[in-house]
């Protein structure tokens, strides 16, 4: 950049010839290499080499710029392109041109090294702030305990009260209607192992026995369907043929009623149904008997 300090020939040799500072730059392919030099009177050195970073405290997956700045004998100081390397490479890898890509949570010591002078800083790396979705954090699912359907047990007496909120015996997922009670399965919206997986792993049994048995979470199907077709599936895996839109709107309110998470796939498919819903109301079956 600056051909009365330096050149540069085709081989990369640097030919300096003036005191000051240039910078070099490479270019293949498109892309681009620089290095900052600093050419020294000959009997000036270098006492100190300090460093700083774009940021102390990155988040997971981000980058941090390097920068090191040389302290000379007669005072003056300038940026330079030091050697780096990384005191941790698991948690966080440094470039040549001084560019810090994170790995891992924990942290690493980046050093910069130049004529026998080194200067350092420690990065910490964070964990990324969670991605929400409609008031929910997207995660994966993660079994933090081990799952037991006894923690999650819940009395049959429950089935009148459901009975008394849908205002008939029948199933919201196909509107088919029982002639009695018998005939139907307590059906939990969002399964009881799919909650365990999104959070309730780790709290205490009286809100793992209040989840069970919370009304907003129970609904009736027939045995089949509760036992063989939605089963422990979540919205990405089944979705009913009726009230599609309340199916959805109902997930969505109990796991943030308990805090729940969603993990992104069933997030993109309860996106879909919702995209299509003039109502999210429940349709009720009009049935006679029973």
């Amino acid at each position: 950049s600056n051909t009365s300090v330096a050149t540069v020939a085709t081989s990369g040799t640097v030919t300096t010839l003036a005191v000051g500072s240039t910078t070099v730059t490479a270019t293949a392919g498109g892309q681009t290499g620089t290095s900052v030099i600093a050419v020294l009177e000959s009997s000036v050195t270098v006492t100190s080499l300090a460093v700083t970073g774009s940021t102390t405290t990155p988040k997971l997956g981000e980058t941090v710029t390097m920068t090191a700045t040389a302290t000379y004998s007669d005072g003056t100081t300038a940026a330079i392109s030091p050697t780096w390397t990384s005191s941790n490479t698991s948690v966080a890898t440094v470039a040549t041109s001084g560019t810090v890509t994170t790995l891992a949570i924990g942290t690493s010591t980046i050093t910069a090294t130049v004529a026998g002078q080194a200067g350092s800083i420690t990065l910490t790396v964070i964990a990324p702030s969670p991605t929400t979705w409609r008031g929910l954090i997207i995660a994966e699912e993660n079994r933090c305990s081990p799952y037991d359907s006894n923690d999650y047990n819940y009395s049959q007496s429950v089935e009148d009260d459901i009975i008394t909120r849908l205002g008939g015996i029948y199933s919201p997922y196909t509107g088919e209607c029982f002639d009695s009670k018998s005939e139907t399965d307590i059906e939990h919206i969002v399964a009881r192992s799919e909650a365990h997986d999104s959070g309730l792993c780790a709290v205490d049994a009286t809100t793992r026995s209040q989840f069970s048995s919370d009304l907003d979470n129970l609904t009736l199907a027939s045995p089949s369907m509760n036992r063989y077709q939605k089963v422990a599936k979540d919205a990405a895996d089944w979705l009913p043929v009726n009230n599609r839109c309340w199916f959805a709107t109902t997930i969505i309110e109990v796991r943030r009623k308990y805090s729940l998470t969603i993990d992104r796939s069933e997030a993109d498919a309860l996106d879909q149904v919702l995209a299509t819903c003039a109502t999210v109301a429940l349709n009720r079956s009009t049935c006679t008997g029973g």
